[in-house]
């Protein structure tokens, strides 16, 4: 970790081994309208493919993709990202890291 202190750009490593999980992203667009300014920010994601629903999902992981979840009148839910992530010791899956936000973090990846 200390090899990324820098005052310009340290090149990034790709870790040995990942795994995949999903996490919340973009909380400030929470009770706003699915609108283009929404767009705006989940472009800033980078992603995959965008999947925009009222609950239902199929079950296939795409990498990268941003699910935005809104409601009958369009507006904003929740947004995830499904992601790639380092396994770090202690680690085995991508639902190790999911827990460890949870828990140690109090974070809420899905």
């Amino acid at each position: 970790m200390k090899d990324y202190h820098s005052t310009h750009a340290v090149t990034y490593e790709r870790p040995a081994s990942v795994s995949f999980t999903v996490i919340d992203v973009l909380p400030f667009l929470r009770g706003r309208k699915w609108d283009d300014k929404a767009l705006a920010f989940v472009h800033t994601l980078r992603p995959s493919y965008i999947r925009v629903t009222t609950g239902e999902e199929k079950c296939d992981a795409r990498t990268w993709r941003v699910t935005v979840h809104v409601d009958d009148a369009d507006v904003i839910q929740s947004i995830h990202q499904e992601v790639e992530v380092g396994i770090a010791e202690g680690w085995q899956y991508g639902s190790d890291a999911s827990r460890w936000a949870r828990e140690v973090c109090g974070a809420s990846p899905r």
